[in-house]
């Protein structure tokens, strides 16, 4: 798990660790785009980005089900939001549109990001306070 301090573990070792690389891949994108990096870096980190953000999406959803949290639905809607909004800036990426990269990028920090640090962060304080409901923590 990663230092960052917005990021509050699940007890879950493999989404804690998925969480945290995630934090890491949009800090590393956003320092490139301060600096100007090339197009090419910044585009290599939004690919592994997107990749890594599906897998995660996946696996937290899993573990939600299994875990039985009483919040499923409203998480799985959000997430299928944010799916919808990376389909889209990634195709949008894909046609060369003027200034796609960019937003895609404030897409990924305004929506993503303060997903996996403030919504999944209230999921993390469910499970601390209320073990007994968790059936599953592998």
């Amino acid at each position: 798990m990663p230092s960052d301090p917005d990021i509050i573990p699940f007890g879950h070792p493999q989404l804690d660790r998925a969480r945290g690389a995630l934090a890491r891949l949009a800090d590393r994108l956003a320092q490139c785009r301060r600096v100007g990096g090339a197009s090419e870096e910044i585009s290599d980190l939004l690919s592994r980005f997107v990749s890594e953000a599906y897998r995660y999406i996946t696996l937290e959803e899993t573990w939600l089900k299994d875990a039985g949290y009483p919040a499923l639905e409203a998480h799985l809607l959000e997430h299928q939001r944010i799916i919808e909004m990376l389909a889209q800036a990634s195709m949008d990426v894909m046609r060369a549109r003027p200034d796609a990269v960019e937003r895609l990028c404030e897409s990924l920090e305004a929506h993503f990001i303060e997903h996996i640090r403030g919504r999944d962060g209230q999921i993390a304080r469910f499970v601390a306070s209320h073990p007994e409901t968790v059936k599953t923590r592998g």
